[in-house]
């Protein structure tokens, strides 16, 4: 067992993946080594709640409360009063502590509690930056050290003089410089204008500094990596893996794959853009072909440094090798770009998606039937179905996927095509 270590990124995920899968704390803290006690305090502390919705509701109002029938009220209060009491859960209260997991997450209309490994993470960092901050000394050290250091101060001399003359003092020169602008030793009479250079200088921008990103999925999976790995491996099956949407906040969200091939672009449609949601879309596609299949033709896939695609060793999980391009090259991607453009012709950036027709994964099918079909120049006049098929005659690749060859004067690639 790891003692007086953090939880890494990993340790999360298979919190997480603990919690979704209704596995006890005390499980999951022997899968990743640690003690049960910890996997509650992670919970408790990393857990956010999530109010019902459901459209024409009052965001005013609750069907969590313990007095609605007391005050009048039929199932939903409209009003907002300091005696609104949660009704209880046993199990997002005490058995598991969120409500990840539950059979009835989706009837209930009580406020639920979730776990989720990635907001977990980012707000462990921001309170790791936060807590660094600050003075590392009680009031008495911080007096004694100013009444060290000021008489050096008063005679002009250097901070470093006043170390080296005690060497008891086992901060270094630039913290005690630190602490002087800071105004640690203001009680001691010593501020920052006493320094011989301080009033000759000019007030420098103070720097905010950033929350550093956990980059460690990268490792291994740059695209420097990807093309040393294709040089070893040339013939192996590359999928390129992106997201398109048009209102961020409502989506849908179109994960895209776009084998490099055949030209040949699928679409899962997601509610929301999560690194979960993007794992959960390739798990549907393995189910649906089946783990032969699946790992014949999603070899390498090859996708941006997106926060949806983060979760690295999940996608590996499912039999695959996965790669990121480098920053602001989508470039380096051009299949799935370039395909993108057929895309907008039926769904225009700026527009309302649901609006349009595009309500489901069904439409979502219909639509990639359509620009699959759709023969391509550089393919001299062959569509992506037709090249795939005579390939692969006997496969139920397309079947099983949802797609289907339309006649080519049957394609619509107009935003028409889903209004009808």
């Amino acid at each position: 067992m790891s003692a007086h270590k953090h939880l890494t990124f990993e340790d999360r995920i298979m919190i997480q993946r603990g919690l979704d899968n209704s596995s006890s704390r005390k499980s999951i803290a022997d899968t990743i080594g640690k003690d049960k006690s910890t996997v509650c305090k992670e919970v408790k502390l990393h857990s956010f709640s999530k109010r019902h919705k459901r459209f024409g509701v009052s965001p005013k109002g609750t069907y969590d409360c313990i007095h609605i029938a007391e005050c009048g009220f039929n199932h939903f209060c409209t009003s907002s009063c300091d005696r609104i009491q949660a009704i209880p859960c046993k199990r997002r209260d005490h058995t598991v502590g969120v409500c990840n997991g539950c059979d009835l997450c989706n009837s209930c209309k009580l406020t639920k509690r979730f776990y989720d490994a990635q907001l977990a993470h980012k707000e462990y960092l921001e309170n790791l930056h936060v807590s660094r901050e600050g003075i590392n000394l009680t009031t008495s050290q911080a007096k004694k050290l100013g009444d060290l250091i000021k008489p050096y101060i008063d005679n002009g001399q250097s901070i470093y003089a006043a170390l080296t003359d005690h060497p008891e003092i086992t901060q270094c020169e630039k913290t005690i410089y630190n602490y002087i602008n800071q105004g640690v030793f203001s009680v001691n009479g010593l501020i920052n204008l006493d320094l011989r250079l301080k009033p000759s200088r000019k007030p420098t921008k103070k720097v905010v500094s950033k929350v550093r990103k956990d980059r460690a999925y990268l490792k291994g999976r740059t695209y420097k990596c990807f093309t040393e790995y294709m040089d070893l491996h040339p013939y192996s099956s590359v999928v390129e893996m992106d997201t398109v949407y048009n209102n961020e906040s409502k989506g849908p969200f179109i994960q895209t794959l776009q084998f490099v091939d055949y030209n040949l672009m699928l679409g899962i449609y997601h509610t929301e853009k999560t690194a979960v949601a993007m794992v959960d879309g390739l798990k549907q596609i393995k189910e649906a072909l089946g783990d032969k299949e699946f790992r014949r033709h999603f070899q390498v896939i090859l996708t941006d440094r997106g926060s949806e695609f983060v979760y690295a060793n999940e996608f590996e999980a499912l039999g695959c090798k996965i790669f990121y391009c480098d920053p602001m090259q989508s470039s380096q991607k051009p299949h799935v770009e370039n395909n993108h453009r057929l895309f907008r012709y039926i769904c225009p950036k700026g527009t309302d998606l649901k609006q349009l027709g595009l309500h489901s994964q069904k439409d979502l099918d219909l639509l990639f039937s359509h620009i699959n079909s759709y023969p391509r120049e550089v393919k001299f006049g062959k569509s992506p179905i037709e090249e795939f098929m005579f390939y692969h005659p006997n496969s139920e690749f397309l079947i099983k996927l949802g797609l289907k060859k339309i006649d080519s004067d049957k394609i619509i690639l107009k935003p028409s095509l889903l209004n009808k």
